[in-house]
Order: C-alpha cells, then sequence, then structure tokens
C-alpha cells in the first residue's frame, strides 16, 4: 500500500512541475500582482526601563546629632536637605555668655602669665621662696585650664557634622532653647 502511494506521487510531481514552469511568451512580462507593502526606516532610540522595588529605604550611616551644651539656638547653618562635610556645624546657640566667658579666661591668663614671669625673675633674685614660685606655677596652669574650657565650650556650642553626608531631620527651631545630649538633627551618608 505505502509503495502504490509512493508511485503515485512520483508520477504527478513531474507534471506540477510542467505546469509551474510554463515561460510567458516572449517579449511579453508576466503581469504584476499588486501588493500593499508599507516601509520603515529603522532608527536607534533610547530604551528607558524601570525597575519598582518595594520596602524601607535606609542609610547606610546615619546619627542623630545632640548638643554638648546648653542655650538658645540662634542660627540654623544647614538645613534639612542640604549636604555638610565632616566638622562642619549644622546649628549655632547664643554663643554672646560663652565669648564673655572666653574673654574673661584670656584676660586671667595673661595676667597669671605676666604674674608668673615676675616669679620667676623674682626668685632668680633671690627674693621670693621657691614655694611662691610654685603657687605662681599652679595659678598659671588653671588659667590655661580655665581658658581651655571656656574655648572647648565656645566651640561645642557650634553643633557639628560628625561625618560628611546629608542633613535628614532637624527637630529644633531658632529661639528654642537646647538642652545637652537634646537631639537636634539627623545626618546620614548614603555614599558610605
Amino acid at each position: 500500500m505505502f509503495r502504490n502511494r509512493m508511485t503515485i506521487i512520483l508520477c504527478i510531481l513531474p507534471a506540477l512541475a510542467l505546469v509551474g514552469c510554463q515561460a510567458a511568451p516572449e517579449g511579453e512580462a508576466a503581469p504584476e500582482v499588486a501588493r500593499n507593502v508599507r516601509v520603515m526606516a529603522l532608527e536607534t532610540s533610547p530604551v528607558t526601563q524601570y525597575l519598582e522595588l518595594a520596602g524601607p529605604v535606609v542609610p547606610v550611616r546615619g546619627a542623630a546629632i545632640s548638643s554638648e551644651e546648653s542655650g538658645t539656638l540662634d542660627r540654623i547653618v544647614h538645613d534639612k536637605g542640604e549636604r555638610v562635610a565632616a566638622g562642619e556645624p549644622l546649628l549655632l546657640l547664643d554663643r554672646r555668655v560663652l565669648a564673655a566667658e572666653l574673654d574673661a579666661a584670656e584676660a586671667q591668663l595673661a595676667l597669671q602669665q605676666y604674674n608668673h614671669d615676675r616669679m620667676v625673675q623674682l626668685r632668680a633674685a633671690g627674693k621670693v621662696s621657691e614655694l611662691d614660685l610654685l603657687q605662681s606655677a599652679a595659678q598659671l596652669a588653671a588659667a590655661r585650664g580655665q581658658r581651655d574650657v571656656a574655648r572647648t565650650r565656645h566651640d561645642r556650642a557650634g553643633i557639628k557634622a560628625p561625618f560628611a553626608g546629608i542633613v535628614a531631620d532637624r527637630y529644633v527651631e531658632p529661639g528654642e532653647l537646647v538642652a545637652p545630649g537634646m537631639p537636634v538633627a539627623r545626618v546620614i551618608d548614603p555614599t558610605c
């Protein structure tokens, strides 16, 4: 049965080939069939892809900044959303009292330095005892310590960023009383 079908197919194929290969009469072109064709010019264009993720976004490093001194908030140097360098002040407390204390401590240090220099001269001349010279040195050291404390307190009234980043939040307003340890701002570092 398979052989009969093969024989029939082999006989029909040459007949079909002869029918399909008929040549058009010489000098006459074969008639064209009209077809709808659309031509497009290809161009490059940017491809924008979006990826949507759900979940909380947290910075790599962040810190709540607290005040080390008490006082009234005088000025906002860097507000929410601004970039800040490491050690740069974010907020400034009113420093007038601290500046006056620093001036007084520096004046006291200058006086103690003069007194001590005079004591050294008098001791060399044999007019004062060793005890007087030691007391003068102690008073000079105490005056230096008071000056250093006053300078440190004055500097700490400028609340500084511990690292470079962005001010994420500010919790106080100008004129508000700030206490030591009270959080006043938050700085984040999204690039770390």
